[in-house]
């Protein structure tokens, strides 16, 4: 898009072949317990250094103790652990 890579890996966990990609300009993370959560988001992050980072897949249905397994998202716990490049 407009030249830049884009990587949106939606409903899935951190997988070996997210960590065979590379030169991704603009990633789209979910840091849920059910998607990537915190640690794994991290790891992908670090690996990829993309320019623009964006959480995302959370915070659009109202949270019950029920649901947040995929409804609560920690971007804020996942931003205190990334390298002060990439917060």
């Amino acid at each position: 898009m407009g030249g830049k890579r884009i990587f949106q890996p939606g409903d899935t966990e951190l997988l070996e072949q997210h960590l065979d990609l590379s030169d991704i300009d603009v990633l789209l993370i979910s840091p849920t317990v059910h998607n990537m959560y915190i640690d794994r988001s991290a790891i992908l992050i670090h690996h990829l250094e993309s320019a623009f980072i964006f959480d995302q897949h959370f915070g659009t249905y109202l949270e019950t103790e029920d649901n947040l397994f995929w409804t609560r998202g920690y971007p804020d716990e996942l931003r205190s652990t990334l390298a002060p490049r990439l917060g």
